[in-house]
């Protein structure tokens, strides 16, 4: 009788049945005999869900510590141990016990700006990001210290990172032994909505607004960053150029809500505009132009070929944002949009094939007609890495 090799994904938050579905669990278990360790409790979750209410079924294993975790890596003794833990101890400690018990080690990332890709990487850069990122300077004395302790986490590398997109293939390429290719999960969303069709002459035609809680990102919090614009200014000329847009181009503009967006508070910064009731995915689908600074869905714009407009002002280009929505730009061969400016808003019918091409090959997935879902390919990949054991 054969049995599948044991597969244990760690989280470093509650899991949930959100998770079970992003994290293809089901792929997975066509492999593999799939084990979750939730480690929330250990102190290493940047979001934590108090509220939580998911019951996690027998397969879900919970630790409240480090020692913990290591205890139930080791008593599982995976022949793969998937990870998305950030640099911590945590980490640092599930890696070493994993390769103790002689487990592959894997880690993944499944989606990236060309920012992340684009940013310089020296040690002047780096610290002149920290000086534009903190709030304060104990923020800033806080980071770098955290930084230095950090160091020796993000040196454990993983046997096998899962990659999207040829720039972080050819990126993770030199840190590796072993990269595998896969899409991104925006990419997954894009196959899911491709087979639809907008319904002929049921709206008006419109430009729809990414909007990104700009000034109000809950991360700003979490990760202690320098709120990159100044709020009341900022959303001030934003609703001007909408007025001016639609005055201009006779596209209604529409808002595509952060999918943590505070309603109330999104209805007082952009009051008047409609908020789309559809996926920002097919919200996209249907836009006769994107607008964006520097949203994660401006993936769907490329994937979907619609014209794009990246929107900014003096703050935001000279924030360390800056860097991350320039480089968009760049890649898209879209424009920039100054909101604070006299100048008339761009309206592009047209785009850059090539560059929406290249976009998609470098950032989203190098498979683009491979229809399987990101996690089937990964799946099927780790399998063939690890031949399953048989017992007489």
């Amino acid at each position: 009788m054969s049995h599948a090799p044991r597969l244990l994904f760690v989280v470093e938050h509650p899991f949930s049945a959100r998770d079970e579905v992003r994290f293809g669990i089901a792929y997975l278990r066509m492999h593999f005999d799939v084990e979750v360790l939730d480690a929330a409790g250990c102190g290493s979750s940047m979001y934590r869900h108090p509220s939580h209410t998911y019951e996690p079924p027998s397969w879900v294993r919970i630790a409240d510590t480090v020692a913990g975790a290591v205890a139930q890596v080791s008593q599982s003794s995976p022949a793969v141990l998937v990870s998305n833990l950030g640099p911590s101890p945590l980490r640092t400690a599930v890696f070493a016990t994993a390769r103790s018990v002689g487990s592959v080690t894997v880690e993944f990332v499944l989606g990236c700006t060309p920012g992340d890709v684009r940013s310089e990487r020296g040690l002047p850069a780096r610290v002149r990001r920290k000086l534009q990122q903190a709030p304060s300077m104990v923020d800033l004395v806080r980071s770098l210290v955290a930084r230095k302790v950090d160091r020796a986490h993000v040196s454990v590398v993983p046997d096998v990172r899962v990659v999207a997109g040829a720039a972080m293939r050819e990126r993770h390429a030199r840190l590796v032994g072993t990269v595998l290719p896969a899409h991104s999960l925006d990419w997954d969303v894009f196959l899911l909505a491709s087979g639809m069709r907008r319904p002929a002459g049921t709206e008006r035609p419109y430009a729809l607004y990414l909007d990104q809680e700009m000034g109000f990102h809950p991360d700003y919090r979490v990760s202690r960053l320098r709120v990159p614009i100044r709020p009341r200014g900022f959303y001030c000329a934003l609703n001007r150029y909408f007025r001016r847009l639609e005055d201009e181009s006779g596209l209604e503009v529409v808002v595509a809500a952060h999918p943590r967006a505070d309603r109330s508070r999104l209805a007082r910064r952009l009051p008047g505009w409609r908020v789309s009731d559809r996926p920002t995915v097919e919200a996209v689908a249907g836009a006769s132009l994107v607008l964006t600074h520097n949203s994660t869905a401006a993936s769907f714009a490329a994937a979907w070929r619609r014209p794009l407009v990246v929107l900014a002002d003096g703050d935001l280009l000279r924030s360390w944002e800056g860097p991350f929505t320039v480089a968009l730009a760049e890649s898209l061969g879209a424009p920039v949009d100054m909101i604070d400016g006299e100048l008339a808003p761009t309206v592009p019918t047209r785009v850059d094939d090539a560059r929406h091409a290249a976009y998609v090959r470098d950032y989203l997935t190098e498979m683009p007609d491979d229809r399987r879902p990101s996690w089937a390919i990964v799946a099927e990949s780790l399998a063939a890495l690890v031949p399953s054991p048989s017992a007489g």
